[in-house]
């Protein structure tokens, strides 16, 4: 085969004549193209463990708890520490994902569902049917730990498998994901995370409505103002509709809008666009090879 001449008058490499070196084993080159893809398809398709991801989208459950009982109310509640009229500037929405993602918060799961640690942290695989534990980190036969991670670990661990996207701009809506190895534990933890950041707000105010409560019933005794008295009773049955809000509902902070199902189809790897990917990088490193190889050949020959 006659070679081609990669070097211009002045002993430089001619960009044109490499390109046309390049369009000769236009045929070699489509023939890699297609062995890489099938590559990189059985690649990301059978070598790399695929992970599932549950999703849920959430609604901000609207503040309950009426009016501020006036002037006197509102100075009678900013000085007891009562929220009259919410937060201003955050919405349930974002006190729930900052709640998701704390430690404190991921620690109270952990003592309420101890199961999940294992499978949060050891389980490798997901065979279609079953969940395959790393048999380094827990024997699942035995139901003991080879290698227990430690809560900061763990938590890193359950951090990072979560996603959260807030649509500001249609109608305050939060989506959540969880992505794990296996399809049924990323949905069985999620529907655990909804259920608890509940709680955890809702535990929290029905603790400060009883505390409130409390103190105003042992201090209307010593009221002789009637505005006073009046907004001390207003305020009483504010803290009254928080805990009958907090006892009819299940859903206090977030409601979701569907039902949490278990997913059929991963969500990684992206098996298209990690084939192709990979094929692309393998065709550019075997152009660079073929170039390279009859560049210098053709140097050599220059040389001698």
């Amino acid at each position: 085969m006659n070679s081609i001449n990669f070097f211009d008058e002045e002993g430089d490499v001619n960009p044109i004549a490499v390109v046309r070196h390049i369009w000769t084993k236009k045929i070699l080159l489509l023939i890699l193209a297609f062995l890489y893809l099938f590559f990189g398809y059985f690649v990301s398709n059978f070598m790399l463990e695929k992970k599932y991801t549950a999703e849920s989208i959430l609604t901000p459950v609207e503040a309950k708890q009426g009016s501020s009982g006036g002037l006197a109310g509102s100075q009678i509640g900013n000085m007891i520490g009562l929220s009259l009229g919410g937060v201003v500037g955050v919405n349930n929405a974002q006190i729930a994902m900052e709640t998701l993602r704390a430690k404190d918060f991921f620690k109270r799961i952990l003592d309420k569902h101890a199961e999940i640690l294992p499978e949060l942290v050891a389980i490798s695989s997901y065979d279609g049917s079953k969940e395959i534990f790393n048999e380094d980190l827990y024997d699942n036969e035995s139901k003991t730990w080879i290698y227990k991670p430690s809560f900061q670990r763990a938590w890193s661990i359950y951090n990072k498998a979560i996603e959260m996207e807030y649509s500001w701009d249609r109608g305050g809506f939060l989506t959540v994901r969880f992505n794990h190895f296996s399809p049924k534990f990323a949905a069985k933890i999620l529907g655990i995370m909804i259920e608890e950041v509940n709680l955890v707000k809702r535990d929290r105010d029905v603790e400060l409505a009883n505390r409130s409560l409390d103190y105003l019933l042992r201090s209307s005794g010593t009221i002789t103002n009637s505005e006073l008295k009046r907004a001390t009773s207003e305020l009483m049955q504010n803290q009254l509709k928080i805990k009958m809000f907090a006892d009819i509902s299940p859903y206090y902070l977030v409601e979701p809008l569907d039902s949490i199902y278990v997913p059929e189809s991963s969500s990684s790897p992206n098996v298209p666009v990690l084939s192709f990917a990979i094929a692309l990088v393998l065709w550019v490193f075997s152009i660079c090879i073929i170039v390279g190889r009859d560049l210098v050949r053709e140097f050599a020959k220059r040389a001698s």
